[in-house]
């Protein structure tokens, strides 16, 4: 539409009352380079940031429970000389390493099944996409784009891409 608002604007119209008929002024209409990665990136945003929050809390548990180990450790080689600290100090160091240890796995794994899901989701997309046009092109397209380039495209790129998307978390979360 605001392809349309932008040439009935050039020509002094309106939309409500255009002398082109609309077919006639999306001819020379071309979509953006990134428009495919922003619907993409719109459709799909919820479950790759979860996927992302879920691989951060994984690595924070991860890097907190040697902390937690060492004051377990601490506490057993305090306890062992007489008047050292209670003893349910230690039960809940004991209880905090394996809580941490149990919540770093779940999260790693939630993270990756849904960063998987979402480079899933994006390959399947984009092959029903890729096997529309490759039905669509006309006969110089088939010549230049035969079906055997068209099923490498189809299994092995869209196999990295679907990959990537699962692991670039890995790149996303490092700084963290």
């Amino acid at each position: 539409d605001a392809h349309i608002e932008l040439k009935c604007m050039s020509r002094n119209e309106t939309l409500e009352n255009s002398s082109v008929p609309r077919d006639e002024d999306l001819e020379d209409f071309k979509l953006p380079k990134m428009a495919l990665l922003a619907a993409l990136w719109n459709t799909l945003w919820v479950d790759y940031l979860i996927g992302i929050v879920m691989k951060i809390a994984s690595d924070a548990a991860s890097a907190l429970a040697p902390l937690l180990q060492k004051k377990l450790t601490n506490f057993v080689q305090s306890r062992y000389l007489p008047g050292g600290e209670p003893i349910g100090n230690g039960i809940g160091y004991a209880i905090g390493c394996c809580g941490l240890i149990f919540f770093s796995a779940v999260t790693i794994n939630f993270a990756f099944y849904r960063l998987m899901m979402t480079g899933g989701k994006v390959r399947n997309i984009l092959t029903r996409l890729l096997l529309e046009k490759s039905m669509t092109i006309d006969a110089k397209g088939k010549h230049k784009f035969p079906s055997s380039s068209v099923n490498t495209l189809m299994s092995t790129d869209l196999n990295r891409i679907d990959f990537g998307i699962g692991i670039s978390s890995l790149v996303i979360s490092f700084p963290v």
